[in-house]
């Protein structure tokens, strides 16, 4: 029975994960994902496979060689076997066991698909859609103008800037004197380079002032801006406008710029929803890391050729790379999406765990009850209310899971939370419709044998030994 096991296990491994691999490339098309398991490709993942088929294999099959090698081959011929109390709590046991860890799963999957389209949704305050971010060269800085003015020949493309880094990804830190502060105890704030024309490319509101414009020369050398954080850091919440302010010089101890505030944007997430939005300072600089293109509806071929003929006439030696926002955003929470698919298999396989166990479990108590079942039939008891009786105990067995899932899944997906500034609720609808789920599922998965053995003849169950 052992080795039968082991076979058995390794097949059925061996046949879980090739029809995984088999249907992979459909779910990556289906989801726009490129996930990837590769168990079967390469001596590491097929040791693993063997391994875990060998040792599920071996613990399966224990349990039932010890315990038949136990039985009185006379019990088994006059079907009399009896099987103690101890080892059908264990079976409950497992069974409750199952459960809990798969209403926990569901609740999980819930909770994690819920963040995604909270993060997906979340107004970001600045434009996602129809921007393409391309990474800068030194020949274009150089001609940066130049190249925005050929771009913008092309009715498709709507607006060209200049920015040190893309909204979403954060900014690097340097040192302020704010009007009325010391230039022995800087604030360290966020910075940001920018263009004239990047507040009105990526969308973002001014909420006091100005930003920086072609018509005020002096724009260059002296503009900042802040967000409203940022106002409201220095006490400016309401008259940031025309506020003095020198900025270090990366690296060094001296004022490299100084200036006044000629306008204050409304707060926008300039690090992923992990993090609160922090202060954050813009200033003018000729020198980017990336170019922002905003676009027009319509033919994205042609405008991505007229970007790609451009870039070859500005930088012939360095091909064009780049991406679109809303794509790089996504991309800031792969870990996350990771996650959400990991949940999906695993959750798949502890609900079928979970219900060859109950079918088991329901199978056996049928079994044991035969003659008792019969009686009642004798005396007039209908099918449902056999079925009902055969279920009472089964469902009991859910809810009790349920009593375990519930804290356990919450606690789990609370912390799991505390890791985004910007979080979706956990309601208690999600945890309900995950128990009603499991108990649907469980009624499903008992309802066979109950049936089963409530529509047998009364006559073959009274003859029952």
């Amino acid at each position: 029975m052992l080795g039968e096991s082991i076979i058995a296990g390794l097949a059925a491994m061996l046949l879980a994960v090739g029809i995984v691999e088999l249907l992979l490339p459909a779910f990556n098309r289906l989801t726009e994902r490129q996930l990837e398991i590769g168990l079967l490709g390469n001596w590491t993942g097929l040791l693993l496979v063997f391994g875990l088929a060998l040792l599920v294999g071996v613990l399966s099959g224990l349990y039932p060689a010890f315990f038949l090698s136990r039985f009185n081959p006379v019990s088994i011929f006059k079907r009399t076997l009896a099987v103690s109390g101890g080892n059908e709590t264990f079976r409950k046991v497992l069974v409750v066991a199952q459960f809990a860890i798969s209403i926990v799963l569901i609740i999980g999957l819930g909770a994690v698909h819920r963040q995604l389209r909270f993060l997906q949704e979340k107004e970001l305050g600045f434009n996602k859609e129809q921007v393409l971010f391309v990474k800068a060269r030194p020949a274009v800085n150089v001609k940066f103008e130049a190249f925005r003015t050929e771009l913008l020949k092309d009715p498709g493309i709507l607006n060209v800037a200049g920015t040190s880094n893309i909204p979403g990804q954060g900014a690097f830190g340097y040192r302020f004197v704010p009007e009325g502060g010391s230039i022995d105890k800087p604030a360290m704030l966020p910075l940001l380079l920018i263009d004239y024309d990047f507040l009105e490319t990526a969308g973002i509101k001014i909420k006091q002032g100005r930003g920086m414009a072609r018509t005020s020369p002096s724009d260059q050398a002296e503009a900042f801006l802040l967000n409203e954080k940022a106002a409201a850091s220095f006490g400016w919440k309401d008259d940031a406008v025309g506020k003095k302010m020198q900025l270090f010089a990366p690296g060094t101890n001296q004022i490299g710029k100084s200036g006044y505030v000629v306008g204050v944007i409304q707060d926008y997430h300039f690090e992923s929803l992990h993090h609160e939005i922090k202060p954050l300072v813009l200033t003018y600089a000729g020198w980017y890391d990336y170019y922002a293109v905003k676009i027009g509806a319509g033919n994205f071929t042609e405008r991505l050729a007229t970007l790609e003929s451009t870039w070859k006439t500005f930088s012939p030696d360095w091909p064009l790379e780049y991406s679109f926002l809303d794509r790089k955003l996504e991309q800031l929470y792969g870990g996350e999406q990771k996650l959400a698919q990991a949940i999906n298999y695993f959750t798949i396989i502890a609900v079928i765990l979970a219900c060859l166990g109950l079918f088991g479990l329901s199978s056996f108590a049928a079994e044991r009850r035969t003659k008792e079942i019969g009686i009642r039939k004798v005396l007039g008891a209908s099918v449902t209310s056999i079925v009902s009786l055969l279920s009472s105990d089964f469902i009991k067995l859910v809810l009790l899971a349920n009593l375990i899932a519930w804290p356990a899944a919450w606690y789990a997906m609370h912390k799991w939370l505390q890791g985004f500034a910007y979080r979706a609720n956990l309601d208690v609808w999600m945890f309900a419709l995950a128990s009603a789920g499991a108990l649907g599922i469980a009624l499903l998965t008992v309802s066979f044998q109950a049936i089963k053995a409530a529509v047998a003849n009364p006559v073959e169950s009274l003859r029952y030994e």
